[in-house]
Formats: C-alpha cells, sequence, structure tokens
C-alpha cells in the first residue's frame, strides 16, 4: 500500500507535517471541505499554522494531482481527494456537495473524449455539477 509520504513524493511535493495533514484529512472524508473548514480541523492538531499555510498547501496538491480544486461559485473553492473523473450534486438550499455515485464517473470520461475529439481539443480536466436539493433539503422530504 503506498503511504502519503510516498505519493506526495511520486507527486514531486516535498513531505512536511503541514501537507500529510491536510492531504490525509481529505482522503479520510467523503465532504468537499473548503479552505476555512479544512483551516479549522488542521489548527486542532496544529495550533500554530496558519490560514495561509493552509491555502498555499492546497494549492499545492491541486496543482501535482493529488486532489482537485472544485470551483462551487465564484471565488469560492471545495477540495476533494477522489480525482477520478465523476460528477457531484451541489444543493441549491445548503451549498452541500457531495459524489454522485454509479457509472457517471465512466460517461463523464466518456463526455470528455467525445467532446475532445469532436472538437479538436486537447482536454485535461472537467467538472460536472448537478444542481437540486440533497437529501435533507429535498422539499418532498420535509414535514
Amino acid at each position: 500500500m503506498i503511504t502519503l509520504t510516498q505519493r506526495l513524493r511520486e507527486n514531486g511535493l516535498k513531505v512536511t507535517p503541514q501537507r500529510l495533514s491536510i492531504f490525509g484529512l481529505l482522503l479520510e472524508t467523503k465532504e468537499h471541505p473548503s479552505a476555512e473548514a479544512i483551516y479549522e480541523v488542521v489548527k486542532s492538531s496544529m495550533p500554530s499554522i496558519s490560514f495561509n499555510t493552509v491555502y498555499k498547501t492546497l494549492g499545492s496538491l491541486a496543482e501535482s494531482g493529488l486532489i482537485k480544486k472544485l470551483v462551487v461559485e465564484e471565488n469560492h473553492y471545495r477540495f476533494d481527494a477522489d480525482t477520478r473523473p465523476h460528477a457531484h450534486l451541489l444543493c441549491i438550499q445548503c451549498s452541500s456537495l457531495e459524489d454522485i455515485p454509479g457509472e457517471y464517473g465512466r460517461k463523464v470520461q466518456l463526455m470528455r473524449k467525445e467532446f475532445a475529439n469532436e472538437f479538436e481539443r486537447t482536454i485535461f480536466s472537467e467538472e460536472l455539477y448537478f444542481f437540486g436539493y440533497c437529501r435533507k433539503c429535498e422539499p418532498n422530504n420535509q414535514q
């Protein structure tokens, strides 16, 4: 099994306690936390860490391809350690962001290939969002 340290090194990143903590946190969650939320969690075990360090670390991890930086709205990002092609559902009421399970990852890959072929373009990434309600906010689930 490949360790966090090995994954960082394989992707050209220096191994630091901050990177290990932030990357480990993202790998352990299905949530898509913001930089602010990650900062709050990491700060509890590393009180001297700054928000700037968290933000720069997230940028390095995203640039190296270890995580995805998801654009939720203008200048508001969430982070995802699942870098495989997949779609997300963004709740229009509470702004929760969740992975859409099933074969959608394969379908997203096919869409990328078809688009690249049809328009003769090099496509290196994609983000597919569905906008609706999460289970908690779904109007039909309200009592």
